[in-house]
């Protein structure tokens, strides 16, 4: 079996042109939707998600590649890449059905131009994208969202017909069903929406909307992610003593195999730390 990891794919004008996780956010369109922004321009996501996937995607095919050798004797080569893997990553999103879209996709970009020839900035541009060309847009400015609240923010997802009849239940927001999301009145439902969240604190917000059994959880910063009492619960966190600078504090590995236990974490090495140790492993001397 051989494995290759490329940039970009092994066939196409860029196969042999060097990459980074940056560079295919911003060409595979998924970092249009997910990136931050700082002075008018989009800034790159962190972490670096299309690498890590990468790794996981390259499992995935090892171990299909192994299953085919079981059954047949035949080895193979098995490609992935990050271009692949953040295009497959943002499938909710690249997808476009030609019928329905063509048109609305050329208005789209003749609004877009007008707005960069105005000097518009990345956050209008997205705006405008979001709202015209995202299917369900408006569903994810009211009901599938982060809220500011009193203390902080909050974060709540139901977008099935139910759930979005029971959040408006919960709050007390005029009924936003059948309002196009374009229109004045639906930026009212919104604003009013906001407003409504902010008036009570996160943790007052989680028990209405659990005791609704309404999905909503905390925005963590990363630090107090680490510190999440389900995090703790689960040992996605773990503590571990560095004989260099004593405690720290990291994630732990997210698979669990129930008949084979992973071993315990141990600190990061120090430069060198095992040199004679692998040197030995490979027969060398002393």
């Amino acid at each position: 079996m051989q494995l290759i990891l490329t940039p970009f794919g092994p066939e196409g004008p860029d196969a042999d042109v060097g990459g980074y996780d940056v560079l295919v956010q911003g060409r595979s369109g998924v970092g249009f939707s997910m990136n931050r922004s700082s002075g008018g321009v989009p800034e790159p996501t962190r972490p670096a998600i299309n690498d890590t996937s990468t790794g996981i995607m390259a499992t995935v095919g090892i171990l299909a590649a192994l299953r085919h050798r079981d059954l047949t004797g035949e080895g193979q080569r098995v490609d992935v890449s990050l271009l692949g893997t953040a295009m497959a990553l943002g499938t909710p999103m690249l997808t476009k059905v030609a019928e329905r879209d063509t048109a609305a996709l050329a208005e789209i970009d003749e609004d877009l131009s007008l707005l960069r020839a105005a000097g518009a900035d990345f956050d209008a541009q997205r705006e405008l994208y979001e709202q015209r060309a995202v299917p369900a847009g408006g569903a994810f400015r009211l009901y599938f969202r982060h809220y500011r609240t009193a203390d902080g923010f909050v974060t709540i997802g139901g977008l099935s017909p139910g759930l979005m009849g029971r959040f408006h239940e919960i709050t007390g927001v005029a009924d936003a069903r059948g309002v196009s999301p374009r229109s004045s009145e639906f930026e009212q439902i919104v604003t009013e929406a906001e407003a409504i969240m902010a008036s009570k604190t996160t943790a007052e917000w989680l028990a209405i909307f659990r005791a609704a059994k309404y999905p909503a959880g905390p925005y963590n910063l990363p630090h107090e992610a680490l510190e999440d009492p389900q995090v703790r619960a689960n040992n996605y966190a773990v503590d571990i003593e560095h004989p260099s600078f004593g405690t720290y504090t990291t994630t732990a590995n997210p698979v669990r195999l129930s008949r084979s236990p992973l071993v315990e974490m141990t600190p990061s090495p120090r430069l060198g730390e095992h040199t004679a140790e692998v040197l030995a492993e490979l027969g060398l001397a002393d």
